[in-house]
């Protein structure tokens, strides 16, 4: 039985599921080792075949297959389990915070103004949706909103427009990741025991949110006890 390498084509479309990100086709011919004349061919055969997205003009375009949101839900739906997609969530936001700002919240005035918090966690919170204009200029179509339900500062509504499920039921996984991350940024602020949980959805023909509802249960006193009540259950795999 004969063996064979991967097309040229395959190859470029593999690259491009695999990175969710703008690349040139210097860029490609770089990282797959095809010439950049025979990048460029596969390039123009997958556009007409509507097989990869690009931006930008003849001198500055650059190609992608999948955007981040994709790969995001692409993530959620490999984990499997409400759980496993919530632990995602919850690690990858929590990790990215502590490194960048440390331990402790730098700005406790987050705790009592909910537009400040409401920036903080649009900066943070990292499932979000980039659009690119003919020109190949990025923008953030997600906008998120923060509203505190209870005089005593312990729940909140967090709506977030365009969530990242898109208001599709095979993207529900995507949700658990969402709550995670967002569970992370609350625990992260308030020092607390937070718990989020999904609380309504809208969907039409011209927007798209979902509804998350946090409720904070007390100080935390090691960050081990937040991970320990959304550690995946094996037996759900």
């Amino acid at each position: 039985m004969s063996k064979r390498c991967l097309s040229s084509t395959e190859t470029i479309q593999l690259l491009l599921k695999k990175l969710p990100m703008k690349l040139s086709i210097q860029e490609l011919g770089e990282i797959s080792g095809l010439h950049r004349n025979t990048v460029r061919s596969v390039l123009k055969h997958l556009n007409e075949q509507n097989g990869v997205n690009q931006t930008g003009d003849l001198r500055t375009r650059n190609y992608y297959h999948d955007t981040y949101g994709d790969w995001f839900r692409r993530i959620s739906a490999a984990s499997k389990s409400s759980n496993i997609a919530k632990s995602i969530g919850y690690n990858l936001v929590h990790e990215n915070i502590a490194t960048i700002l440390g331990n402790e919240c730098p700005n406790p005035g987050l705790k009592n103004d909910t537009e400040l918090l409401s920036k903080f966690i649009s900066i943070t919170y990292p499932f979000i949706e980039i659009n690119y204009s003919d020109e190949g200029k990025p923008s953030v179509s997600t906008e998120i909103t923060v509203t505190e339900t209870s005089p005593s500062n312990s729940r909140f509504v967090v709506r977030i427009s365009k969530c990242l499920c898109s208001g599709d039921p095979k993207h529900n996984l995507s949700c658990s990741l969402v709550s995670g991350g967002i569970s992370a940024i609350f625990d992260y602020v308030f020092d607390s025991n937070s718990m989020v949980k999904k609380h309504s959805s809208f969907k039409n023909e011209s927007s798209q949110y979902c509804e998350f509802e946090v409720k904070l249960k007390g100080l935390l006193k090691h960050n081990e006890e937040i991970k320990a009540t959304i550690q995946p259950n094996l037996d759900e795999i």
